[in-house]
């Protein structure tokens, strides 16, 4: 079988993809943990979403990841509108599942099993995403399937239901072949993740530990990439984490030990206030305005940029379909 990445319009080669925010939010419903708690998290006009990815597309953006999993306010319908409203950009959506944290108490992912788990993950993957995010209890299978696994752990802990979803995740990466993404609260719990896939028997070329240079750490950063991992910077644009600059030496940290093939950049504008169309900023668009162009000042070469920007992507979203 030949590779393929599965968007939310149907399969496409890898040499479709260009290059790639590896995680970012194009849609987040009302009703979940994080709506209720901050109406900031509130991201469901799907037209002003289709403006911002346009806004990416304008700026040279070529494929966009949305890492919303079962449960946090994922819309495959809304997703499939903004893809037909932005085609130059395809957009990869998630199955799996976030910090326990972000669930009600009443959610079922608290009492599945990991084997009451796996088919449900497999299910958006083959079948189409569950119309009503498995909210229940009738399912209704879109057209759109999911292109990418996920999974999540707290800050400087992991729960026994992360554990559990955790390893759902891994299993039904194993049976699909699709990469599989992580959530870190404040970049810690990296290489507990780690563990936990290794435990599992997976492939770790096909993990990206999300999120994990909100802990600047080159010496943590260099021992998860030699153990073959791909790593996640999705700080750039957002100062409240730490200065770029200190992104800009950890990635040169990394560079400098040879892992330019296993780095890939994201947004993560998660909230209304980070993105331009809702009257905010930085906007999806920031990575290639502003941050790709400070790494040439700052003497990344153009082969490095378009490796972390387009063949990684690529490599690692790609799987035998």
């Amino acid at each position: 079988m030949a590779l393929k990445i599965r968007t939310v319009q149907g399969d496409i080669n890898p040499e479709q993809l260009g290059p790639t925010n590896m995680h970012e939010h194009l849609i987040r419903e009302a009703g979940t943990v994080e709506v209720l708690h901050d109406k900031d998290f509130l991201m469901d006009d799907a037209d002003k979403a289709a403006q911002e990815l346009a806004d990416f597309r304008d700026h040279g953006g070529g494929g966009l990841l949305d890492a919303q999993p079962i449960g946090c306010g994922r819309n495959i319908t809304k997703y499939r509108y903004i893809a037909e409203k932005v085609p130059e950009v395809p957009i990869i959506a998630t199955t799996g599942f976030h910090k326990s944290e972000f669930y009600l108490p009443t959610h079922w992912v608290y009492d599945y099993s990991i084997e009451e788990m796996v088919p449900l993950l497999l299910a958006d993957i083959y079948e189409g995403i569950e119309i009503n995010d498995y909210n229940g209890p009738v399912v209704k299978r879109s057209e759109g399937k999911a292109g990418v696994l996920k999974c999540a752990t707290s800050y400087q802990m992991v729960t026994s239901t992360e554990e559990k979803m955790c390893r759902a995740a891994a299993r039904a990466q194993k049976e699909s072949g699709l990469a599989l993404i992580t959530h870190t609260q404040q970049g810690t719990m990296g290489q507990a993740q780690v563990d936990i896939f290794k435990s599992e028997g997976l492939d770790l070329s096909r993990v990206v530990i999300g999120h994990i240079d909100r802990n600047p750490d080159p010496f943590m950063l260099l021992n998860l990439a030699k153990q073959g991992v791909n790593l996640e910077f999705d700080t750039p644009g957002r100062i409240k984490y730490h200065a770029e600059s200190v992104t800009v030496a950890c990635l040169k940290a990394l560079l400098d030990a040879g892992h330019a093939d296993q780095i890939v950049f994201a947004g993560d504008s998660g909230r209304r206030s980070y993105l331009k169309s809702y009257g905010g900023g930085p906007g999806y668009a920031y990575i290639m305005e502003f941050f790709i162009p400070r790494l040439r000042m700052e003497g990344i070469s153009e082969e490095v940029i378009q490796k972390i920007l387009v063949e990684n992507p690529r490599r690692i979203l790609a799987f035998d379909a």
